[in-house]
Protein backbone atom coordinates (compact mmCIF):
# COMPACT_ATOMS: atom_id res chain seq x y z
CA UNK A 1 0.00 0.00 0.00
CA UNK A 2 2.90 2.09 0.89
CA UNK A 3 4.08 2.10 -2.52
CA UNK A 4 0.97 3.01 -4.01
CA UNK A 5 0.19 6.17 -2.43
CA UNK A 6 3.77 7.36 -3.05
CA UNK A 7 3.35 6.51 -6.60
CA UNK A 8 0.04 8.37 -6.39
CA UNK A 9 1.64 11.34 -4.58
CA UNK A 10 4.46 11.67 -7.05
CA UNK A 11 2.40 11.37 -10.14
CA UNK A 12 0.19 14.49 -8.61
CA UNK A 13 3.40 16.13 -7.25
CA UNK A 14 4.45 15.44 -11.28
CA UNK A 15 0.93 16.82 -12.42
CA UNK A 16 0.75 19.55 -10.51
CA UNK A 17 4.72 20.66 -11.60
CA UNK A 18 4.24 20.17 -15.04
CA UNK A 19 1.45 22.35 -15.48
CA UNK A 20 2.93 25.67 -14.04
CA UNK A 21 6.08 24.68 -16.11
CA UNK A 22 6.47 28.61 -17.31
CA UNK A 23 7.96 28.36 -13.43
CA UNK A 24 10.14 25.21 -13.58
CA UNK A 25 13.32 26.67 -11.92
CA UNK A 26 11.32 27.37 -8.96
CA UNK A 27 10.50 23.85 -8.66
CA UNK A 28 13.32 21.80 -6.34
CA UNK A 29 10.58 20.17 -4.34
CA UNK A 30 10.79 16.44 -3.29
CA UNK A 31 7.05 14.96 -3.22
CA UNK A 32 6.83 13.78 0.65
CA UNK A 33 6.05 9.80 0.75
CA UNK A 34 2.52 9.55 2.93
CA UNK A 35 2.50 5.42 4.67
CA UNK A 36 -0.92 4.44 5.51
CA UNK A 37 0.25 4.41 9.15
CA UNK A 38 1.17 7.91 9.73
CA UNK A 39 -0.85 10.89 8.26
CA UNK A 40 0.78 14.31 10.12
CA UNK A 41 1.10 17.22 7.99
CA UNK A 42 4.09 18.40 6.23
CA UNK A 43 3.81 22.12 5.88
CA UNK A 44 6.85 24.52 6.55
CA UNK A 45 5.01 27.84 4.92
CA UNK A 46 6.16 31.11 5.83
CA UNK A 47 4.91 34.31 5.91
CA UNK A 48 6.12 37.07 3.11
CA UNK A 49 7.76 39.51 6.17
CA UNK A 50 4.71 38.76 8.92
CA UNK A 51 2.00 39.38 6.05
CA UNK A 52 -0.02 36.99 3.82
CA UNK A 53 1.32 35.94 0.46
CA UNK A 54 -0.51 37.62 -2.44
CA UNK A 55 -2.60 35.29 -4.80
CA UNK A 56 -3.62 35.82 -8.38
CA UNK A 57 -7.71 35.59 -8.60
CA UNK A 58 -7.40 32.18 -10.01
CA UNK A 59 -6.09 30.84 -7.23
CA UNK A 60 -7.97 32.62 -4.59
CA UNK A 61 -11.41 31.20 -6.42
CA UNK A 62 -9.71 27.27 -6.58
CA UNK A 63 -8.58 27.16 -3.52
CA UNK A 64 -12.16 28.65 -2.26
CA UNK A 65 -13.76 25.79 -4.54
CA UNK A 66 -11.47 23.29 -3.09
CA UNK A 67 -11.95 24.45 0.63
CA UNK A 68 -15.39 24.26 0.16
CA UNK A 69 -15.58 21.08 -1.27
CA UNK A 70 -13.38 20.00 2.17
CA UNK A 71 -15.88 21.53 4.37
CA UNK A 72 -18.84 20.09 2.85
CA UNK A 73 -17.88 16.75 3.48
CA UNK A 74 -17.29 17.36 6.81
CA UNK A 75 -17.80 14.20 8.15
CA UNK A 76 -16.36 10.75 6.35
CA UNK A 77 -18.61 7.52 6.79
CA UNK A 78 -17.69 5.11 3.71
CA UNK A 79 -14.86 4.59 1.87
CA UNK A 80 -17.28 6.03 -1.10
CA UNK A 81 -17.40 9.33 0.78
CA UNK A 82 -13.97 9.60 0.70
CA UNK A 83 -13.29 8.46 -3.03
CA UNK A 84 -15.89 10.93 -3.78
CA UNK A 85 -14.39 13.94 -1.94
CA UNK A 86 -10.98 13.03 -3.58
CA UNK A 87 -12.70 13.12 -7.38
CA UNK A 88 -13.48 16.72 -6.48
CA UNK A 89 -10.86 17.90 -4.52
CA UNK A 90 -8.80 16.09 -8.28
CA UNK A 91 -10.72 18.25 -10.69
CA UNK A 92 -10.70 21.90 -8.77
CA UNK A 93 -6.50 20.83 -8.08
CA UNK A 94 -6.35 19.92 -11.86
CA UNK A 95 -7.89 23.58 -12.43
CA UNK A 96 -5.84 25.22 -10.19
CA UNK A 97 -2.91 23.68 -11.23
CA UNK A 98 -4.00 24.07 -15.06
CA UNK A 99 -4.48 27.76 -14.82
CA UNK A 100 -1.50 29.04 -12.15
CA UNK A 101 -0.23 32.74 -13.31
CA UNK A 102 2.18 33.00 -10.00
CA UNK A 103 5.27 33.53 -10.09
CA UNK A 104 8.06 34.35 -7.41
CA UNK A 105 8.13 33.51 -3.65
CA UNK A 106 4.47 33.47 -3.70
CA UNK A 107 3.90 30.47 -6.04
CA UNK A 108 6.98 28.39 -4.56
CA UNK A 109 4.58 29.02 -0.96
CA UNK A 110 1.66 27.91 -2.80
CA UNK A 111 3.42 24.57 -4.05
CA UNK A 112 4.83 23.92 -0.36
CA UNK A 113 1.00 23.67 0.09
CA UNK A 114 0.11 21.58 -3.27
CA UNK A 115 2.87 19.02 -1.95
CA UNK A 116 1.43 18.65 1.16
CA UNK A 117 -2.11 18.51 0.27
CA UNK A 118 -1.41 15.88 -2.90
CA UNK A 119 -0.38 13.40 -1.09
CA UNK A 120 -3.36 13.71 1.88
CA UNK A 121 -5.67 13.31 -1.36
CA UNK A 122 -4.00 10.33 -2.74
CA UNK A 123 -4.71 8.89 0.51
CA UNK A 124 -8.15 9.21 0.58
CA UNK A 125 -8.27 7.26 -2.69
CA UNK A 126 -6.01 4.24 -1.08
CA UNK A 127 -7.37 3.77 2.83
CA UNK A 128 -9.78 1.95 3.45
CA UNK A 129 -10.67 2.24 7.01
CA UNK A 130 -13.26 5.15 8.09
CA UNK A 131 -11.76 6.49 11.03
CA UNK A 132 -8.54 6.89 8.86
CA UNK A 133 -9.82 8.32 6.12
CA UNK A 134 -11.79 10.52 8.65
CA UNK A 135 -8.19 11.44 10.33
CA UNK A 136 -7.42 12.81 6.84
CA UNK A 137 -9.51 14.31 5.80
CA UNK A 138 -9.45 16.61 9.02
CA UNK A 139 -5.58 16.98 8.13
CA UNK A 140 -6.84 18.20 4.53
CA UNK A 141 -9.04 20.59 6.48
CA UNK A 142 -6.41 21.75 8.45
CA UNK A 143 -4.09 22.00 5.49
CA UNK A 144 -7.01 24.33 4.33
CA UNK A 145 -6.87 26.78 7.80
CA UNK A 146 -3.09 26.99 7.53
CA UNK A 147 -3.49 28.43 3.98
CA UNK A 148 -6.18 30.98 4.83
CA UNK A 149 -3.24 31.90 7.34
CA UNK A 150 -0.92 32.14 4.63
CA UNK A 151 -2.30 33.07 1.88
CA UNK A 152 -4.83 36.15 0.58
Amino acid sequence: MRIRTAIAALFCTTLSLSGCDHHAEGHGHAAHETSQADYDIELNLTLNDGEKWPTDEHTRLAAARLATRVDAAENIHSQEDALVLAGELDKELESLVQGCTMTGPAHDQLHVFLLALFPKVAALKEEKEVEKLQRIRTDIDALFDAYEKHFE
